[in-house]
């Protein structure tokens, strides 16, 4: 699967000219998605928005197979890691509100959480922005177990030095707001972004699959003809992703994001802006940067599935782009978002 938001953010004036899509392009555009449906090389759905307002939305391919069962517009799919960014959107309203600073170290915020001399480095804005130096610890089962080691292991690096993407960070931050909060994490983002927001068909996932809820497929091609097989796994929904929504929940998410419905413009403005003060221009504050940063947001996915998710923001302009997509080609290899996207800013840069 894969989303993706190109966006244009409130709170960012930028100088840079951007031709909007002529009516031509926009044809050639979704004649592209089209095309790459029909020779099932793309299979989900797509809603291109500008200033909020859908300008095109479709469903292609299937979100079952055997039998099949085609996907539709309210169709669910597992968005993996983009559910870091309801973790981040917490954790930033939490300091919003007082319960803690992002310079807090987790010993100040969490203790007995982490190793002491670990917790006595380890900030809160190391952990949102992937230089914490902790290793990944993370697997497929319950995420609260994956905080036992964290009381012996050491940090591999010194907290702000390298950039080390990494699940067991936002496993981590989930375990604080329990801490912070009281309250069971899944309850909580559900009450504070879910809920808030009306995103009726997002939720976490718990091992029974969802209805509406597609598979993610990868594709091989064997004498010429294509083969399609599925690695779906029981991988529970935890403050690193794994949720499941639809395209308008996430149009939602996003708006309600970028015109600071779910934090103050200032801190919004940092959740979306690179650290290179902590050595690190590719990431903010769940927040990820693609293509030499022309676009930005987060993504997410794996072959295991397998899928991707894209969630990202082009800040010149005013469009918006949902892809989900429940398949991948090449043995689950090969991401089938990317020519979408990079097709519609290929336009949009002209």
């Amino acid at each position: 699967m894969v989303l993706l938001f190109l966006t244009k953010l409130s709170f960012a004036a930028q100088a840079q000219s951007v031709n909007e899509l002529t009516e031509d392009e926009f044809k050639q555009w979704t004649a592209f998605v089209d095309s790459l449906a029909e020779k099932q090389q793309f299979s989900g759905i797509v809603l291109l928005a500008d200033n909020g307002q859908v300008k095109f939305q479709r469903s292609y391919g299937l979100a079952r197979r055997q039998p099949d069962v085609p996907n539709r517009l309210d169709t669910r799919v597992n968005i993996a890691s983009m559910g870091k960014m309801f973790t981040a959107v917490i954790i930033l309203q939490l300091a919003e509100q007082g319960k803690f600073s992002l310079n807090d170290t987790v010993a100040k915020v969490a203790p007995g959480l982490m190793r002491k001399e670990a917790a006595e480095k380890v900030k809160i804005k190391h952990l949102l922005n992937h230089t914490s130096g902790i290793e990944d610890q993370s697997s497929c089962g319950d995420w609260r177990n994956e905080l036992f080691p964290l009381e012996v292991i050491r940090p591999a690096k010194e907290p702000a030095t390298e950039y080390y993407y990494n699940d067991l960070n936002f496993t981590i931050l989930g375990a604080i707001i329990e801490r912070v909060t009281g309250e069971d994490y899944f309850r909580y983002v559900q009450k504070q972004i879910f809920n808030r927001l009306k995103m009726n068909s997002t939720e976490n996932y718990q091992g029974k699959l969802l209805p509406r809820s597609a598979i993610g497929y990868y594709s091989v091609e064997e004498n010429g003809k294509l083969r399609f097989g599925t690695r779906f796994r029981p991988l529970t929904s935890r403050p690193s992703g794994g949720q499941y929504s639809t395209v308008q929940d996430l149009n939602i998410f996003l708006r309600a994001l970028i015109t600071n419905k779910l934090l103050k413009p200032e801190m919004t403005r940092l959740m979306l802006t690179p650290k290179p003060e902590l050595n690190n221009t590719r990431y903010g504050y769940g927040i990820q940067y693609f293509l030499d940063g022309k676009l930005v947001g987060h993504s997410g996915g794996e072959d295991v599935y397998p899928q991707d998710a894209w969630a990202l923001t082009y800040p010149p302009t005013s469009y918006s782009l949902i892809v989900l997509s429940n398949l991948r080609t090449n043995l689950g290899d090969d991401s089938t978002a990317r020519p979408i996207v990079t097709k519609l800013l290929n336009f949009i840069e002209k």
